[in-house]
């Protein structure tokens, strides 16, 4: 159906020769059938047993809301198969976190460091380099289905796969604002329909900070240069670490829920921090990925660097040089979103009323949220990646 859209207004145009155009929207259409497809198949874990191990959870935070704070412990406390340590660490709050009495929970408190060190911290606090096997790794936000831990650790019963992240990631304070509601439409596209295609061949980058499960090497091992070689990017770091050995998923039974901003200046910075990420390891992971993954990351790369250009003609160009709006090029890009955000239909936790409704009447927002913040953060990020302070989302917001 995609490739017959993109060859009718192909030819619509009046542009009816098999030119460099036409390879280009044949190739977007078999790679859009591909990641539908996969993601229509779903890679599941569910049939898999639990893996075996000992599990340690490390959440750090800083300057979160205490509610918040109170709702992942827990959380994480309650689950099917309950870690052996939660540990939360303080990353130099400017009001010291209240630790509260829960079992399993070990509370520390250190001078700002970042992410990365806060992470580590913690770990070697409880001296779990000698006795984890499995580490999980949690936004201080995140609050995790009960059995999130449990879906993650089927997962982790195949030995190719060395990291699990979750594919059910719900934005919990939806309904706060209309950004916050765009942005739960577009976190489930991006999870059931990139995160899904990519899981189907174990290439999954990042995994999600606000849910994620390692084998324990992979921080043991990694632990000098994760902390040193930078202060952004953690959880695309670690799933780079993961790919080298192995495969990274996603599993759908993971749910977990998680704040997102709430304005238009919030939402922006944070896709600048993700994308700085995004832009930082890009030529690492052109010199080191291999096989699908790096096949990805070159398409990907490509649609990069072509977005600002097609938008451009399409959007200038025509309108002032030729006095028409190509209005088909918008319609094609809308019918493109609607078949992939159709995926929010299977959205956990809402009605079917619901989601039907916010499905048509969000996916056209999502088309504006695309060009107003996703597309120029994405090109803001690129000249950010020298700027290397931890962008929280207390400064953010």
């Amino acid at each position: 159906m995609t490739a017959a859209l993109i060859v009718a207004f192909h030819w619509q145009m009046g542009n009816t020769a098999w030119d460099i155009t036409g390879v280009f929207y044949i190739a977007v259409a078999a790679t859009l059938m591909w990641m539908l497809g996969s993601s229509a198949r779903r890679r599941s874990f569910a049939h898999l047993p639990v893996a075996e191990g000992r599990v340690v959870v490390v959440v750090p935070t800083y300057n979160e809301r205490p509610d918040l704070l109170r709702a992942c412990v827990r959380s994480l406390v309650s689950q099917t198969k309950p870690p052996e340590r939660i540990i939360v660490v303080d990353d130099g709050s400017d009001t010291p976190v209240e630790p509260f009495d829960l079992a399993g929970v070990v509370w520390l408190r250190q001078g700002n460091a970042g992410k990365r060190g806060a992470q580590m911290a913690g770990l070697a606090h409880v001296g779990a380099a000698e006795w984890a096997d499995f580490v999980v790794t949690v936004d201080s936000d995140s609050v995790i289905a009960p059995d999130g831990i449990e879906q993650l650790l089927r997962a982790m019963s195949d030995p190719a796969v060395q990291a699990a992240t979750s594919a059910s990631c719900l934005v919990l304070n939806r309904t706060e604002s209309i950004w916050t509601r765009v942005q739960d439409l577009e976190i489930n596209l991006s999870n059931m329909v990139m995160r899904r295609a990519r899981s189907s061949i174990g290439a999954v980058v990042p995994t999600s900070g606000a849910f994620a499960i390692y084998r324990a090497g992979i921080l043991w091992d990694n632990a000098e240069d994760y902390l040193t070689e930078g202060t952004f990017g953690d959880d695309r770091r670690l799933s780079h670490y993961s790919l080298q050995r192995g495969q990274v998923v996603a599993v759908d039974e993971a749910v977990v829920q998680f704040e997102m901003p709430s304005t238009y200046r919030g939402a922006f910075r944070q896709r600048t921090r993700w994308f700085k990420g995004y832009m930082r390891y890009l030529p690492w992971e052109i010199r080191n990925f291999t096989g699908w993954a790096l096949a990805l990351r070159c398409w990907n790369l490509t649609l990069v660097a072509l977005y600002p250009l097609i938008v451009g003609y399409v959007l200038v160009a025509i309108p002032l040089l030729g006095g028409q709006v190509y209005w088909q090029m918008i319609a094609y890009w809308l019918v493109l979103l609607y078949m992939q955000t159709s995926l929010y239909l299977e959205r956990p936790e809402m009605a079917f009323r619901s989601r039907l409704m916010l499905w048509l009447l969000l996916t056209p927002l999502l088309l504006a949220y695309q060009m107003m913040v996703i597309r120029p953060a994405m090109y803001y990020a690129a000249t950010q990646t020298r700027r290397m302070g931890w962008a929280t989302r207390g400064v953010m917001a």
